[in-house]
């Protein structure tokens, strides 16, 4: 079982390269509609991520996941943009 790969590891690979998609979209300063996709996309990733790890509700978490869980599921397109923004620059 050395080559096997959890649905939780998997779903987490898909998180990242939604992240580097979403980089790579502001990077290179395309259009505002992609931009917001990319995010709403890597929002719907690291959902799945919590889901995975079985995460589904904030009542299902610790304490100290609850702050992250209720992030991801309240930050506004704009402003997970705009945290991205400040990290690429």
């Amino acid at each position: 079982m050395a080559n096997y790969i959890s649905h939780c590891q998997i779903k987490n690979r898909i998180f990242l390269k939604k992240e580097a998609a979403l980089r790579h979209a502001i990077r290179s300063n395309m259009e505002a509609q992609k931009i917001e996709a990319a995010a709403e996309h890597l929002r719907a990733a690291k959902l799945q991520v919590f889901k995975a790890r079985g995460i589904k509700t904030p009542s299902d978490i610790s304490i100290l996941q609850h702050d992250l869980v209720l992030k991801w599921l309240s930050i506004s397109t704009e402003d997970l943009i705009e945290e991205y923004r400040r990290k690429e620059t």
